[in-house]
């Protein structure tokens, strides 16, 4: 079944949440957007996001998802992609030493990439010094390569305490396969390894594997 493609499950009458009126006011204003703005990226993009942080879509649909392919016929991935290329115009429209923003999908895309409002900005500005440079009118593909150079210089966060490294940089990686704790002589027919010390010869590299049975993983 193509990826847009889902199946609408009718929702009975006296279990849809209704929405206020001034809820309904807003969704239609919202899908009126959509309905006369559809080549204007912006303005979709913004009434989507409308519509789905304050779930108007929740009397007639259960998820935005279901809401945005049986409305709309957008797949999930082109609705949320709308959605960031909003919140990245929105992000540039509010600082007053950009001036130029924009002009399409193409230039603004390559932004939501990056997490935050602060790297967004300046990427753009990235992006207008590079064409002012060339003495041209700024380009997607400035946009583009304005985050790829950013992007080497942001530190990642750790995610749940484990590092993320770029992949510009090499790391040292080991992996450890040793005759089995009390097992060596049995296995191997050799003397008993000393896990400690291996374990800790590991701990200096970036990222290690020791192999190990389930009884004396502990």
């Amino acid at each position: 079944m193509p990826e847009h493609e889902l199946r609408v499950i009718d929702i009975p009458t006296g279990l849809r949440p209704v929405l206020s009126a001034r809820e309904k006011r807003d969704l239609e204003k919202a899908e009126r957007k959509i309905v006369t703005g559809l080549k204007s990226f912006l303005e979709v993009g913004l009434a989507l996001k409308e519509i789905r942080d304050n779930r108007l879509y929740r009397q007639d649909y259960r998820t935005f998802e279901e809401y945005v392919v049986a409305r709309w016929d957008f797949s999930r991935p082109r609705a949320y992609e709308l959605c960031a290329v909003s919140e990245v115009m929105a992000d540039l429209s509010g600082t007053p030493d950009i001036r130029s923003l924009p002009e399409n999908e193409a230039q603004a895309n390559p932004l939501t990439r990056l997490k935050t409002a602060t790297h967004r900005k300046r990427a753009w500005r990235m992006a207008l010094r590079s064409a002012l440079k060339k003495g041209r009118p700024v380009t997607a593909r400035d946009a583009e390569e304005a985050v790829n150079l950013l992007s080497e210089t942001i530190e990642p966060a750790p995610v749940n305490g484990v590092p993320i490294f770029k992949s510009s940089e090499s790391i040292r990686a080991a992996y450890a396969d040793p005759p089995y704790i009390n097992q060596a002589q049995r296995r191997y027919r050799c003397g008993e390894i000393d896990h400690k010390a291996l374990t800790e010869r590991l701990e200096t590299y970036d990222v290690w594997a020791l192999s190990l049975s389930s009884t004396t993983l502990a």
